[in-house]
């Protein structure tokens, strides 16, 4: 049923044309990554970006409750919807506010696929899908956002974190470095029916 809903959700969101396009890109699909990491131990006590000051954390231990019932309502939506399994179990999301509505968000991933494409360990935790809406775009909210998660992590006794863009977002890679992680290096996967990588390399 996962699956349907997944599908679903990118039909509404991509069109016809576009969900085709998506279709294809997971038989055969070429992926570059840029790939982070952060001390988490040094990005908490930079004094540079204070972490926001309003934000919602969902988990195992509160998803579905009437606690976060706004956000879930407002983020879990369209693709955002294969999140909703996931935050059952190890996953985070973490929704920043203001005045109650919501500016910024992103999750972090434990059990990822992306992650055996790098190299990673499962119990690694992965920052991934933040969005800014439009409207409190350029505020560095971004920046915050990855301080804010990482404070968390930190106090969750995790010692680093990974994050990944692709190499022509350099909005995107600002962002992660203002926030204090580190370039560990690009990689280069071709990958088959989204499981199996049939070519990959590294450059640092």
């Amino acid at each position: 049923m996962m699956l349907v809903d997944r599908l679903t959700a990118e039909f509404r969101t991509r069109g016809a044309a576009g969900f085709i396009r998506f279709v294809m890109s997971r038989l055969c699909q070429w992926r570059e990554d840029v790939l982070y990491e952060a001390d988490l131990t040094k990005v908490t006590r930079d004094p540079t970006f204070k972490p926001l000051q309003s934000v919602v954390l969902v988990g195992k231990h509160n998803f579905g409750s009437a606690e976060t019932a706004t956000v879930e309502r407002e983020v879990l939506t369209d693709v955002n919807h294969a999140y909703r399994d996931a935050l059952r179990g190890d996953d985070l999301m973490f929704v920043g506010t203001d005045g109650g509505m919501i500016t910024t968000y992103g999750f972090v991933m434990f059990d990822s696929y992306s992650k055996k494409i790098l190299g990673e360990a499962k119990e690694t935790p992965m920052i991934g899908n933040c969005y800014t809406l439009p409207e409190h775009r350029r505020q560095g909210l971004y920046a915050r956002l990855l301080v804010t998660i990482c404070a968390r992590l930190a106090e969750m006794g995790h010692r680093r974190a990974i994050i990944t863009c692709a190499p022509d977002n350099t909005a995107s890679m600002r962002g992660i470095e203002k926030a204090g992680f580190t370039r560990v290096h690009s990689s280069k996967s071709l990958l088959i029916a989204a499981r199996w990588i049939a070519f990959q390399s590294t450059s640092r």
